[in-house]
């Protein structure tokens, strides 16, 4: 697995990104945690969609830790 390779433990990047602990990542709040790593608004936006792509298994609109654990 590519993700595995290259990130880590899928459940350790889930729950820094979860910082509300719903169980639940939306395009929201992915965007908002890479603009304030400095990706600016534009470019976080389309990012944000190219990994909800990548990782929305079931295209729910919303990343949870069983997309990420088969990414």
């Amino acid at each position: 697995m590519i993700y595995k390779k290259h990130l880590g433990d899928p459940a350790q990047l889930f729950q820094l990104l979860d910082k509300n602990n719903d169980g639940r990542i939306t395009k929201e709040d992915l965007q908002l945690l890479l603009e304030r790593f400095g990706v600016p608004g534009a470019a976080s936006n389309s990012v944000s969609k190219y990994i909800f792509q990548q990782l929305d298994a079931n295209h729910n609109g919303i990343i949870e830790t069983s997309d990420l654990a088969n990414a």
